[in-house]
């Protein structure tokens, strides 16, 4: 009992030195930078979608149709290295009435890919011409910076700074001065579409595209010793 009551004793009396050593000696903010740019890039999802009763026909049609449409983007300026098949698909398809027979079967193929183009001022005569020349499934525009390093530094800069200010205010609050930089962590980073802006209709005229503006946001995490 005797051993009890001095282990007891003893643990009371290294537990506020306990306590006391596992409070925080720091402090950890978080910043935020964000920076915007307009793209240079644009990659969109065209090609045909068709059907037809009969199986081989169905495929011949959208053979020709395709082969049309490739033909019309790479005078568009694109070249192959920026062409890439995406869906190639061929399928069954039953129609039914709503009594839910049978009313016609038909044989589907899609053949669809993603096209690059990195001259933004020759995007809307691009789509109109594959437009013309056959392409019936034209969708799924996206906006990009071909290089968005330089952005990204900047908002790196911004976020890093906005971090510090965080640590220093609250050290000031607190009556303390900050310290070594003890950690420092990184998120974020990748292009954003802020507006893209974009109107999309079939006409003789190139078809009317945006770019709007992209925006970087980079976010950092800062653990300073407090002094």
């Amino acid at each position: 009992m005797r051993l009890k009551i001095m282990f007891l004793g003893l643990l009371a009396a290294l537990l506020p030195f306990s306590v006391w050593a596992q409070e925080p000696t720091g402090v950890s903010v978080s910043g935020s930078g964000v920076v915007f740019g307009e793209p240079d890039l644009a990659r969109v999802v065209l090609g045909v979608d068709m059907t037809d009763a009969d199986p081989q026909e169905a495929l011949a049609i959208a053979n020709r149709a395709m082969t049309a449409v490739l033909s019309a983007v790479r005078e568009a300026g694109v070249a192959d290295k920026d062409i890439a098949t995406t869906t190639l698909d061929f399928r069954r398809e039953e129609r039914r009435l709503p009594s839910g027979e049978v009313s016609e079967t038909v044989y589907r193929v899609r053949n669809l890919v993603r096209v690059t183009v990195r001259d933004l001022d020759a995007l809307g005569a691009m789509l109109s011409a594959a437009s013309a020349a056959g392409a019936n499934n034209i969708g799924g525009i996206s906006f990009d910076l071909s290089d968005p390093k330089g952005l990204e530094r900047q908002a790196r800069a911004l976020a890093v700074a906005d971090a510090r200010q965080k640590a220093e205010q609250l050290a000031s609050e607190a009556g303390r001065e900050l310290g070594e930089l003890l950690e420092i962590s990184e998120f974020g980073g990748a292009p954003i579409n802020f507006d893209e802006g974009l109107g999309l209709r079939v006409a003789q005229a190139a078809v009317p595209v945006s770019g709007g503006q992209l925006s970087v946001q980079v976010n950092v995490s800062l653990r300073y010793a407090l002094r």
